[in-house]
């Protein structure tokens, strides 16, 4: 098996663990998902005007982002940006 191959299933893996942990079929999981969107300021500025605060602030938007992108991206689309750092353009 070659390297691209063995990276693919283990964030395919990966995206299916986070798949079923944050499971938004599930109202419990969907409940977490929503406070964790709110705290982590997934949807609103993390600026703050105090430099240590907003890297705080940051660091949990960082954090939302890859929970999101667990659930949302299509399994190419994870593949992509978790290897290259780059989002696919679907023109």
């Amino acid at each position: 098996m070659d390297k691209d191959t063995k990276v693919k299933e283990l964030l395919a893996f990966r995206q299916q663990a986070y798949q079923q942990t944050f499971n938004l079929e599930n109202r419990f999981s969907e409940a977490v998902v929503k406070d964790l969107e709110r705290f982590c300021r997934g949807s609103t500025s993390c600026f703050h005007v105090d430099a240590r605060y907003h890297a705080v602030l940051e660091g949990r938007r960082e954090v939302w982002l890859r929970i999101r992108d667990a659930l949302k991206l299509n399994p190419d689309d994870y593949f992509e940006k978790y290897t290259t750092g780059k989002e696919r353009s679907h023109e």
